[in-house]
């Protein structure tokens, strides 16, 4: 019996464990497994058009590119409002004296 279990879900590849006894557990035997399937799907993905494989990861992350765009924006403005307070102060000197950051002040 096979330690994993790989079926389409949708356009999913949805891999399901089969070791009850040992409770799933991650182990060597299980991590060669999964790694023999994607072996596997990645020597079929090879084997693609390298143009066909572009256009399809554009296509698929282009729903998400936008939110990226915007979480990317929002996380620089948290970033940039963080500059010049005393967490960054102190962490930029400890990094200049060569020492670990003491944060438990602030």
């Amino acid at each position: 019996m096979n330690v994993v279990h790989v079926e389409r879900s949708n356009r999913l590849l949805l891999a399901t464990l089969n070791r009850p006894q040992q409770l799933n557990a991650f182990n060597g035997e299980l991590f060669d497994a999964l790694l023999a399937h994607a072996r596997a799907k990645a020597e079929l993905l090879a084997a693609l058009p390298p143009a066909s494989l572009a256009a399809t990861k554009r296509l698929m992350l282009a729903p998400l590119r936008e939110q990226l765009l915007k979480s990317i924006d929002a996380e620089n403005a948290a970033l940039a409002r963080l500059v010049g307070g005393p967490a960054n102060r102190e962490a930029l000197r400890a990094f200049a004296e060569k020492r670990p950051a003491d944060f438990s002040a602030l």
